[in-house]
């Protein structure tokens, strides 16, 4: 499962929900057991990487993860969404084995734009 994180570009609205289901599968394409693992994911600008623009974790309930079924659920409110400024950022997802913060797996990066909302 070591394998180098995938690229995958996330493009959202300002004031509109953001919802996105992945799955996580090994090599052999097998779906991985979730059942205690975390994550974490962080929206960052790129010029100043030490500015997060946006936090998704299992702990703050924007990040589901089901526990047989490999799904990883990214959730951002439509409120929460209104408050990030339109721009390009960049960000990566990673996994947090059950028991362990030895094994942190990046499974994902990528740009994430925002689009300005036009509609309020």
């Amino acid at each position: 499962m070591s394998a180098p994180a995938g690229l995958y570009n996330i493009v959202a609205d300002q004031g509109s929900t953001l919802s996105r289901v992945i799955v996580w599968k090994d090599p052999a394409k097998k779906l991985i057991l979730l059942g205690g693992y975390t994550a974490r994911m962080k929206v960052r600008t790129p010029d100043t990487s030490s500015t997060v623009v946006l936090e998704l974790t299992t702990e703050n309930g924007r990040i589901e993860l089901g526990a047989t079924n490999g799904e990883i659920k990214l959730y951002v409110s439509d409120e929460d969404m209104a408050a990030v400024p339109e721009g390009r950022y960049i960000y990566d997802l990673e996994m947090v084995a059950p028991s362990s913060s030895v094994y942190i797996y990046k499974i994902l990066r990528g740009n994430f734009a925002v689009r300005t909302e036009v509609t309020r």
